[in-house]
């Protein structure tokens, strides 16, 4: 990446930005260099073309990017889609985080807070009232970053993640609490 890392610089350059399909090479990398169980570019490409029930974020300085956000949107039936995906087990309104990382070096200059952000006004533009997600318990800076953005925690999943395996803190974001 050529992005300067000087950090006021770097952020008036930031844009948060809708994910294109040309970004998916480049968001795969860094969900590779950023977790043990990382998605496949494939499945970041499933998640591009699920309509209105995904929603892709990235963030980018010029042609560089260096971040993104994941957020699954459960239909307004309720119901799993056609494809079984993201339906689960929620309810019209509310939406999970999935998987959001930004590229190494880049992290602690407010990237993050702004893809949250976006994802926050995407949401309340959307009626999505809700927002889950799981962070692995060892994970106290993404921690820090949700419960700053206001999410709270509600919940463990133990044995959620492997390699190594550890359990998972469930957090949630209500727009109306926010």
């Amino acid at each position: 990446m050529t992005v300067s890392k000087d950090g006021l610089a770097l952020q008036e350059r930031v844009e948060i930005l809708p994910c294109r399909e040309e970004d998916l090479a480049e968001i795969a990398a860094i969900e590779a260099a950023s977790f043990s169980e990382p998605w496949s570019e494939q499945g970041f490409r499933d998640a591009l073309h699920l309509g209105e029930s995904a929603k892709l974020f990235s963030a980018k300085a010029g042609d560089d990017l260096l971040g993104y956000l994941v957020l699954y949107i459960t239909p307004e039936s309720g119901e799993k889609n056609p494809d079984g995906s993201p339906g689960r087990n929620y309810f019209p309104g509310e939406g999970e985080l999935e998987t959001t990382a930004v590229a190494k070096g880049y992290r602690g200059l407010g990237i993050g807070h702004r893809l949250i952000g976006a994802m926050k006004s995407y949401a309340y533009e959307h009626g999505i009232l809700t927002i889950f997600l799981e962070v692995r318990v060892s994970n106290e800076a993404a921690r820090a970053l949700y419960i700053s953005e206001g999410f709270i925690e509600c919940g463990m999943r133990k044995g959620f993640y492997r390699f190594p395996d550890e359990d998972a803190i469930v957090m949630k974001w209500e727009a109306s609490l926010d």
